[in-house]
């Protein structure tokens, strides 16, 4: 792939994987299709991760992905299959469809890497007044991260930014992060 500049989204979610579809499912379908689509197509840029408090997770690589439509009842399929997937194997990790795979892991380990790492709260930085650097990962809490989490984050040297105080929902939030990268062109 080259030179790809990438966008790392980390969307933690405070149930285990069996509830997405009970609880969030919109707010599920709305954060994978903000991530990783665009207008004439699939953002390969873009890598996703949905991680859980039972230490799984579902990670979505824009670069190799299929399959996935911008309506919720096709994204929300994929969903169920990936825990049909899950409940029945057990594998530390496993390619569902290509480029979406679930995996066994702490939310710790997910921030490992060289990237510079940002995560949304209220009290940041602005994100129309920072410049992003091109390779990032951006870590968004739903409802909100962890006290445990936030420390975790934070030891990665973590720079708070205030994506909007007038959306919390991971999915507008990506989008308006999206929205600025393409503006600055990173």
């Amino acid at each position: 792939m080259g030179d790809l500049t990438i966008r790392v989204f980390i969307v933690k979610f405070q149930c285990k994987i069996g509830e997405i579809i009970k609880k969030y499912v919109n707010v599920a379908c709305s954060t994978i299709s903000s991530a990783l689509l665009i207008s004439h197509g699939m953002r390969r840029d873009t890598k996703l991760i949905l991680a859980f408090n039972d230490d799984t997770y579902i990670k979505f690589l824009g670069e190799r992905l299929k399959y996935v439509r911008p309506d919720c009842q096709s994204t929300a399929g994929i969903l169920r299959k990936i825990l049909r997937e899950n409940e029945r194997r057990r594998l530390e990790s496993k390619h569902i469809f290509p480029g979406i795979m679930v995996g066994r892991g702490k939310f710790i380990d997910l921030l490992k890497g060289p990237n510079q790492t940002y995560y949304s709260t209220d009290r940041g930085r602005d994100l129309y007044s920072t410049i992003l650097q091109s390779d990032f990962k951006f870590i968004i809490g739903y409802p909100q991260l962890s006290e445990e989490e936030l420390a975790a984050v934070k030891r990665k040297n973590g720079i708070p930014i205030r994506i909007s105080l007038k959306y919390k929902s991971p999915g507008p939030l990506i989008t308006l992060i999206h929205h600025r990268c393409d503006e600055l062109g990173v």
